[in-house]
């Protein structure tokens, strides 16, 4: 429990309502990137503008999905170790 601050912590600074996602530069930039709410964000930016980008919310909503996926497989990997025989 003491970790969930530390995990969506990350998540609200690096989210675009906290701070405007252009001031980021170098490393930031590359970790915000790395964030689920990055991706989430633009899908919703995207969808919500007059006239949207949908390359931009296909290829947003294609990360998320990848992140989807890799957590389902680190998940199952983690209780196929778990499993006693």
């Amino acid at each position: 429990m003491g970790a969930i601050p530390l995990l969506i912590l990350p998540q609200i600074l690096f989210s675009e309502f906290t701070v405007p996602s252009g001031t980021f530069e170098g490393v930031v930039k590359v970790i915000e990137h790395g964030m689920p709410v990055h991706w989430s964000y633009e899908v919703f930016a995207q969808a919500a503008a007059a006239e949207p980008a949908w390359g931009q919310a296909i290829l947003a909503l294609a990360v998320l999905a990848l992140y989807a996926a890799v957590l389902t497989a680190l998940t199952a990997l983690a209780l196929v170790r778990r499993r006693e025989f």
